[in-house]
């Protein structure tokens, strides 16, 4: 009895068996991929056939970021703090709508991902600077102190992580060749270590946006702070001591 075998060009592509399958970054975190991507992924489909380009949606997010940042320090109302976490949600939608309407119109672009990560850097910076300023008014200066703190940090560990890629960008290429082979050559590889620096770093754009959202709408900006000041200072000493040990 002859058995059928599917050649390769015969297999179904997963992107045509799921059109959905696009409109996900390959490193996309579990935050998003739960609680984001369906909405976003509502917006960036009607989108697709309209006029509208990835990098307006873009222009979209950051006007929510700014738009929730003046909510959390000039309203302190309930209405107020709802609205704030809503827009701060929105935000973080349409900052993955954008990046899937790219895909889906084929409009991916250098300047598109540039104006993108500048965006994201900006929303990011203008809510430490509400909270900041929220919770000062509460605590007094305390608030600006721990803000300081966040807003550094935050800014430290991004700009750590971009010139680590420009400056290391040799030494990356040779150790991820180098685990290539060890998996072509099923060698096993030497478990990873759990250490701060790592638990830190997964904490993921999502994660934190979310954490935005929630210290909005419960009035916990204080806490949000010292969450950010804590994570973002742990990131880039930690890059520190990562890129010192590293070897061209």
């Amino acid at each position: 009895m002859k058995v059928l075998q599917l050649s390769k060009s015969s297999k179904p592509n997963e992107s045509e068996e799921n059109p959905s399958a696009k409109l996900l970054k390959p490193n996309s975190d579990p935050v998003n991929i739960i609680i984001v991507r369906p909405f976003s992924r509502q917006i960036s489909t009607r989108l697709a056939n309209t006029r509208v380009t990835p990098n307006q949606v873009t222009l979209a997010a950051l006007l929510s970021a700014v738009t929730a940042s003046l909510l959390v320090v000039f309203s302190h109302s309930l209405a107020g703090a709802v609205a704030a976490a809503l827009l701060i949600q929105l935000y973080i939608i349409l900052d993955c709508a954008d990046g899937e309407l790219a895909r889906l119109k084929g409009m991916k672009s250098d300047f598109g991902k540039w104006f993108d990560g500048v965006t994201d850097n900006v929303s990011t910076g203008l809510l430490i600077f509400a909270f900041s300023l929220r919770a000062a008014s509460a605590l007094g200066q305390i608030g600006y102190v721990v803000g300081f703190l966040a807003e550094v940090g935050f800014f430290t560990a991004k700009l750590s992580y971009q010139y680590g890629e420009l400056v290391y960008a040799k030494a990356k290429a040779k150790a991820e060749a180098a685990r290539r082979a060890t998996a072509a050559n099923k060698k096993p590889m030497a478990p990873q270590r759990i250490t701060l620096f790592s638990i830190a770093r997964s904490f993921s754009h999502g994660v934190q946006v979310l954490l935005f959202a929630l210290g909005a709408l419960l009035s916990l900006h204080f806490a949000v702070l010292v969450i950010m000041a804590v994570w973002a200072n742990v990131v880039w000493v930690g890059r520190v001591f990562k890129y010192h040990k590293t070897r061209d």
